[in-house]
């Protein structure tokens, strides 16, 4: 006879694999039905995650590229036409390679530079896109601050000098993270508590972030917590911007420029396009090539609307042809309005 222990092992093995057996079958069936998503984001201990696909696919440069730009979502149109603005610059003898991830704050657009500076080509120029809906945010947040997940490296201050804190991943993390990004039956068990309501669906999750609804009804009392977060991120973001512009002219010997997108979160639609006193102290003080784009297009005629499909700033075909143009006028060094420049030193050519 079987002894317990065996007998107990035995039993164990056959749930086991009776499990996995379902968990496949559902898995298949999920495929199957249209469920599959493929794995867009792994997790990197380097870099919190990246993409899949360089965004050397989507210029025919890559290591002849004399513009690299970085940046989060606001380089994109949408999924199916990323990078639209730099298609245009392009299209106009500008050989731009954008860098751009989904998600990232200045902390990892930073580290990302580093670790693709190796690979670069001998750039003249460096443009950071800065979004000031989410990227003060961003840089004082251990996670995506959006989805609240995965885990990132991020910067703090100590003793006046930046100071990285990484992330190191353990097994469940991969696993965990697979599943979100790459099987069926997760998001077959997602869209199904989703139909049944007991959980918001994605749209939903980002109408209550990021939606002209919100803005409207927004008052003082909604608009003052993310405020004081966002101040909260001005010690860690300024050593980031510096270090950032310090690589780019030591070890890139390139010239550096930060763009400012506006934000549409703000209780006076009216400031959409203007940059608070205290963002316009924070930038001045850099004493860096900084061009804030809302000035730009205040003084194109432009309304927000015009150039940004949401509050957070991201831009319509519209709005990317205006930004193709600016940084096509910063490479030529013809500014048509100098004066949304913000630094106390004239613009250095490239």
């Amino acid at each position: 006879m079987l002894s317990s222990k065996r007998r107990a092992a035995r039993i164990l093995a056959f749930y086991l694999l009776t499990t996995l057996g379902f968990i496949a079958l559902v898995e298949g069936l999920a495929r199957l039905g249209g469920f599959e998503q493929r794995l867009l984001y792994p997790l990197d201990e380097r870099l919190g995650w990246r993409m899949v696909v360089p965004s050397e696919r989507f210029t025919p440069f890559g290591r002849d590229a004399e513009v690299v730009l970085l940046g989060d979502s606001l380089g994109y149109l949408d999924i199916e036409q990323p990078f639209s603005y730099t298609q245009q610059l392009v299209r106009s003898g500008i050989k731009a390679l954008n860098l751009s991830v989904l998600g990232y704050g200045d902390d990892q657009e930073f580290l990302s530079l580093q670790f693709h500076a190796k690979d670069l080509p001998k750039v003249k120029l460096v443009v950071l896109d800065f979004c000031l809906f989410i990227d003060f945010i961003d840089n004082v947040s251990a996670t995506d601050p959006l989805l609240g997940y995965p885990r990132k490296p991020y910067f703090i201050v100590q003793d006046e000098q930046l100071v990285l804190k990484e992330v190191h991943y353990n097994a469940l993390d991969y696993v965990l993270h697979f599943m979100k990004e790459n099987s069926a039956t997760y998001i077959f068990l997602i869209e199904g508590l989703v139909k049944l309501h007991l959980i918001p669906s994605t749209e939903e999750r980002m109408e209550k972030i990021n939606s002209w609804q919100l803005t409207r009804e927004l008052t003082m009392e909604k608009y003052q917590p993310y405020h004081e977060h966002l101040l909260r991120g001005f010690p860690v973001t300024a050593k980031i911007l510096l270090a950032m512009r310090r690589f780019v002219e030591e070890q890139l010997h390139a010239k550096f420029v930060v763009l400012l997108y506006p934000s549409g979160y703000h209780p006076d639609p009216r400031a959409y396009l203007a940059l608070s006193p205290e963002f316009k102290t924070f930038f001045s003080a850099l004493n860096m090539n900084i061009y804030d784009l809302g000035c730009f297009y205040r003084r194109e005629g432009l309304k927000y609307t015009d150039v940004a499909k949401d509050m957070s700033g991201h831009l319509t075909p519209q709005g990317h042809s205006e930004v193709a143009q600016v940084i096509k006028e910063i490479v030529s060094h013809r500014l048509s309005h100098p004066e949304c420049l913000l630094s106390k030193e004239p613009f250095q050519s490239l």
